[in-house]
């Protein structure tokens, strides 16, 4: 069934106001603006709030009902609880769930000819230095195939993956970049958000990499903490969330309140940090680079290391 107009029906949980239309401005009142009583469909709020609504609408009884109703009409299989989404398997146990794409990566592997391939100990060779291709492209169609797919496969369950998908994702046009951010979020034991991608701002030390990789870890709890404050029985009010830093003298200077005029580059990006810390919205607590769950997203580290914070992350080998 199509619901007409369905972004149309919502109400507004926030005051938002709109600039009149040009044809419906009256003399002597061309500051006036428009105050919503309804969603619209630019407002980034509308798919939202229409999921609410109809949520609020629907209940496990009709649910139940129509499920019936359409057995009786057609030959239907009720497929009970997800146990395959979107290439990502689930399997329930006591301790919780388990997401498993053991079958996606054979499907790379038979897709690509890489059956045979030897398995490699580690993620990345820390002691090989990619450098830009100076000689013709080969199979670089395939290549990016290559990797798309376990980009996807990165994106979905393998935060371990993050780096080595990240550098070499900028050789797919010959790019080459040294400096990496990453940073992983971790709740009830599991990994639920990471990242490894090439830094947008030249870092002139490693102070200055280490609030930019605060700046996008920062952007990701605003987002994060948004989503736990809609949760209904998620205890208000929400805590800060803990970002864990492995350089003392970043922390320092983000909790810090003077300002030298130093570094005038990022001075953007500290003002934002100080904001998300005034606002108890983050908490920067200090952690040692051994310890540091995310060092496998910005740099090529050793096998044990690596399978170290993998646990840390959540990820376990399937006969475990």
């Amino acid at each position: 069934m199509n619901v007409k107009t369905d972004l149309l029906n919502e109400d507004l949980e926030e005051e938002i106001y709109m600039e009149k239309p040009k044809v419906f401005v009256a003399q002597g009142k061309e500051n006036k603006v428009c105050k919503l009583v309804k969603s619209l469909y630019s407002l980034k709020q509308a798919p939202k709030q229409w999921h609410q609504k109809f949520d609020q609408a629907i209940n496990d009884k009709m649910i139940r009902s129509t499920k019936d109703m359409l057995k009786l009409k057609f030959d239907m299989k009720d497929m009970s609880l997800a146990d395959v989404i979107l290439g990502i398997k689930i399997t329930r146990t006591q301790n919780g769930l388990v997401l498993s794409q053991a079958h996606y990566v054979d499907k790379i592997l038979e897709k690509f000819n890489q059956r045979d391939t030897i398995i490699a100990r580690t993620l990345i060779d820390t002691s090989h230095h990619l450098s830009k291709n100076r000689g013709d492209s080969v199979a670089q169609v395939e290549y990016s195939r290559i990797i798309g797919s376990l980009m996807y496969l990165m994106s979905c369950t393998r935060p371990d993956l993050a780096y080595a998908v990240s550098m070499l994702s900028r050789y797919t046009n010959n790019l080459l970049e040294e400096s990496t951010s990453g940073y992983v979020f971790t709740l009830g034991g599991a990994a639920i958000s990471w990242k490894s991608s090439k830094q947008t701002v030249i870092a002139r030390s490693i102070i200055e990499s280490e609030f930019i990789a605060l700046d996008k870890s920062g952007e990701e709890v605003e987002w994060l903490r948004q989503f736990v404050v809609d949760i209904p029985k998620w205890p208000k009010p929400v805590t800060a969330i803990s970002i864990h830093c492995d350089s003392q003298s970043a922390i320092g200077r983000a909790q810090s309140t003077m300002y030298n005029g130093k570094s005038r580059h990022i001075r953007r990006i500290r003002n934002m940090i100080r904001k998300l810390l005034s606002t108890g919205v983050i908490s920067i607590d200090y952690v040692k680079s051994k310890d540091n769950i995310v060092d496998p997203l910005t740099k090529g580290l050793s096998r044990d290391l690596v399978y170290k914070s993998s646990k840390v992350m959540g990820l376990n080998p399937l006969n475990e």
